[in-house]
């Protein structure tokens, strides 16, 4: 006989967080949580990897605006990386020059001017070395300043005896305190062999530092945007790891459709034992999976089978789970093991995040409310009703898998001919809602009064909220603007 499990299955129109005494205002509580283990949110809201919502514009303005960006996998890996690339290189700050421009001594200064001006550098600090990168001294602005264009840098240079240096490994702030000790604008940086790595520049530290402390992003440990990276499973999946990690990804995402799953499992173990970079696994929606993928390694968990707008793995399989229901049970797992869950699907309304961190989530993965930004890459569809709007499909669409064999590989239909692939994702458009900044202010304005409402101060302790009432049909109406007319 079969079995139906007495869990209600609920999701965000059926339950509503009950208030509590408070003693913090929305503009007092704290936002900032995590992906994974190691990656850290100043808002705790993630673009979804797929090839309408986040590409290389898209992670960069998220990791400015505090959130981090999962670039998709509808493309070849070397594509991909490039995206990687892409946000890396737009790092906002930078610590410490990494294996800077430097000159041997016979180079004249109209050579090093002429260089300045065919690469548009705006500095004029040179380490100069010798054939085998060995320092020998040091050419700043002060030593262009009385020389002329024929004289060699040998000539006008500071000599390395008289250089203070700093040795591979020193921190920006240890640099930083010297740089400000001795009055100088830059040190050298060398290794145990006195051969340059890098510079610290005075100006570039001033920078970083106040960076730190004003901007709304996080940074890795070298100043860079944070990024993140879909992949699938298998050799194919280490193979395009391996050409993501180099390309400097952050956390690596094993983006499928069924988390809990043997090729995952085996993909993930591999992943653990190869790459320092955290492992984020989807997609999940029970306890056993939590379960099972953290004791593998796991370092953060998808949560969502089937609740996306775009998604219908639900009517077409018959198999889902409501998504509340989901977070609460994934989560009484993932909190005792310290291990961030993402709900992932789902969310029309800005009270639909508070509603998903209450239930356990440490941070939400978005599709369709980002898919509405300026910066998705989505295309722009104007409509007969004077609006714009932008396209935006489910990766299961059979649009986006006849695209990329990596979106078929996702719902395991890679090696299916067009004509007889099952979609479990549709095509569609949303309203063009403007920059993305806006959408994020509405999204985190929202959660940062329900924390008030419920009287929790930080992402923290709204998880640990977790009282919701269910509400009747009767109660969602009552939810929303009612027995009026809207202008």
């Amino acid at each position: 006989m079969g079995t139906i499990v007495e869990t209600e299955g609920l999701t965000f129109d059926d339950v509503l967080l009950i208030p509590g005494f408070s003693s913090v205002m929305p503009n007092q509580v704290e936002i900032r949580s995590r992906f994974s283990k190691k990656i850290e949110l100043k808002i705790p809201i993630v673009s979804s990897p797929m090839d309408t919502v986040t590409e290389w514009e898209m992670a960069v303005r998220m990791a400015e605006l505090g959130g981090i960006g999962i670039i998709h996998r509808a493309m070849t890996a070397e594509k991909q990386a490039e995206h990687i690339s892409r946000v890396k290189r737009r790092a906002s700050v930078r610590y410490m020059r990494e294996k800077p421009t430097c000159f041997r001594p016979d180079v004249t200064v109209g050579e090093v001017f002429k260089f300045r001006t065919d690469h548009e550098l705006s500095y004029s600090s040179f380490p100069i070395t010798d054939d085998n990168n060995k320092l020998l001294g040091i050419v700043t602005s002060s030593n262009f300043a009385n020389s002329n264009n024929k004289q060699t840098l040998g000539e006008i240079m500071k000599p390395r005896q008289e250089l203070t240096v700093v040795n591979e490994g020193t921190s920006p702030r240890e640099a930083y305190a010297i740089l400000k000790r001795i009055d100088k604008k830059v040190v050298p940086v060398v290794n145990q062999n006195d051969q340059v790595v890098g510079i610290y520049a005075s100006k570039d530290l001033n920078e970083a530092l106040a960076e730190r402390i004003t901007n709304q992003s996080y940074l890795d440990a070298k100043g860079r945007y944070q990024v993140g990276g879909a992949i699938g499973t298998g050799e194919e999946a280490l193979e395009r790891a391996k050409t993501l990690v180099n390309a400097g990804v952050d956390v690596l995402v094993i983006d499928t459709a069924h988390g809990h799953s043997k090729p995952v499992f085996d993909t993930l173990l591999k992943l653990k034992k190869t790459f320092l970079a955290d492992i984020v696994v989807g997609n999940i929606s029970t306890s056993d999976a939590a379960r099972d993928l953290i004791h593998r390694g796991a370092d953060g968990l998808r949560v969502g089978m089937g609740p996306g707008s775009i998604c219908t793995t639900r009517v077409v399989t018959g198999v889902g789970r409501a998504q509340i229901t989901a977070l609460l049970e994934c989560s009484t797992i993932s909190l005792k093991e310290d291990v961030p869950i993402i709900a992932d699907g789902g969310i029309r309304y800005p009270g639909d995040i508070t509603k998903a961190i209450g239930a356990g989530a440490s941070s939400v993965m978005l599709g369709n409310l980002l898919a509405r930004a300026n910066e998705a890459p989505g295309e722009s569809v104007p409509s007969s009703d004077g609006r714009q709007y932008k396209k935006y499909r489910g990766m299961g669409s059979k649009e986006a898998m006849k695209a990329s064999r990596e979106a078929a590989a996702r719902y395991l239909q890679n090696n299916e001919p067009a004509e007889k692939m099952v979609p479990e994702g549709v095509p569609g458009k949303v309203l063009s809602e403007g920059p993305l900044e806006n959408i994020l202010f509405q999204l985190t304005g929202g959660l940062r009064a329900g924390m008030g409402y419920t009287g929790s101060p930080t992402i923290s302790d709204l998880q640990k909220w977790r009282r919701f009432d269910r509400i009747t049909h009767a109660g969602k109406i009552e939810s929303s603007p009612h027995d009026i007319y809207m202008e």
